[in-house]
């Protein structure tokens, strides 16, 4: 019921916001500290296109002249979002916030104060499976100045031509990457792909051994060592990686795929116990 009325709440608000308008109210302050309520209605690497609040007429103002946007959104909880992202629920995440932030990947060129949300979404695409979506979002968040937001769009991008099976450009991406952890782990997943499950699994082991701390891409990495167990025919071993995986991450959403993997491999044990 809870997540019913959350859903409800979230996505109305949301909705009636896509509604008004598909451009953004926002508070632009320029590099001489002037600051003006404008409404955005495009940007690139060269300009920003906006009016003001009560104008008609687009005025166009460098990018080297933002200092910053401060764009009005609609009363969102990322607390919650996240909450949801964690609970597996990828659908729910994209839903409400796909309205909201959906089209202002454009203005992550400037600084502004909605990167936490549309990095939300973007890996809502991922999860959800949206790789385009996930890819393209991706690309445009890859220009903030933030470089741990910036490390984490690069290793999505990979890690969307490792889940459309493009394996030659996802090598070449992997390759670039700053992150190690992310760059072990997306190789362990290309390895897997090119059914080099031994190859994957030593990958695993020295990510984990080497980033124990790594919170970001260590849940993902147990997951895919129980995954990596399946193949190799070890569904006892595998049971015992996603329950550790469960247990040691329980603020992930690998904690839900894990618990996911539990129950098919018990379904499998049970159809094959009742074979015999």
């Amino acid at each position: 019921m809870k997540r019913t009325i959350f859903l409800l709440t979230a996505m109305l608000c949301s909705s009636l916001w896509a509604e008004v308008t598909q451009t953004f109210n926002a508070k632009l302050v320029r590099t001489d500290r002037k600051a003006f309520r404008v409404v955005l209605e495009d940007c690139d690497e060269v300009q920003l296109t906006y009016k003001l609040e009560n104008g008609r007429e687009s005025k166009i103002l460098p990018v080297a002249e933002v200092d910053n946007v401060q764009i009005q959104l609609p009363k969102l909880s990322l607390d919650e979002l996240q909450a949801r992202l964690v609970a597996a629920e990828y659908g729910d995440v994209v839903s409400v916030l796909e309205p909201v932030v959906g089209n202002a990947g454009k203005y992550m060129i400037v600084p502004n104060n909605i990167v936490p949300v549309f990095a939300l979404l973007t890996r809502a695409y991922l999860r959800n499976g949206d790789i385009a979506k996930a890819r393209s979002a991706a690309e445009q968040m890859q220009v903030v100045s933030d470089p741990e937001i910036k490390r984490e769009a690069q290793a999505i991008i990979a890690q969307c031509f490792v889940e459309s099976g493009d394996l030659d450009e996802a090598k070449k991406r992997v390759e670039q990457l700053e992150d190690p952890a992310a760059r072990l782990y997306l190789t362990a997943r290309i390895q897997r792909d090119q059914q080099q499950s031994k190859e994957a699994m030593q990958t695993i082991v020295e990510l984990i051994a080497s980033h124990p701390n790594d919170h970001n891409w260590m849940p993902q990495a147990e997951y895919l060592c129980a995954q990596l167990y399946l193949d190799l025919g070890m569904p006892d071993s595998a049971t015992e990686v996603a329950r550790q995986t469960v247990a040691l991450y329980p603020g992930s959403e690998f904690k839900i795929e894990a618990q996911k993997l539990q129950e098919e491999i018990n379904q499998k044990t049970e159809a094959s116990g009742q074979a015999e």
